[in-house]
């Protein structure tokens, strides 16, 4: 689970100006390595997160 979320956030750290432009004020669902949602609350990210993996190794990032 640690390397799952480690690749996780180099994946956003690669391609952090590309999310910024694309999808700037939204929070992201980030999950093997790939965007599987965008959501407009942190609450709303978490919820739609547990829902789709049933578990927690997802990453939620905030594109400001």
């Amino acid at each position: 689970m640690k390397k799952l979320m480690l690749n996780n956030i180099s994946f956003y750290t690669r391609h952090k100006e590309q999310l910024k432009k694309i999808y700037a004020g939204k929070y992201l669902i980030i999950h093997h390595e790939k965007v599987f949602g965008v959501c407009n609350s942190w609450w709303e990210a978490s919820r739609k997160g547990l829902e789709l993996f049933r578990e927690d190794t997802f990453l939620i990032k905030y594109c400001i």
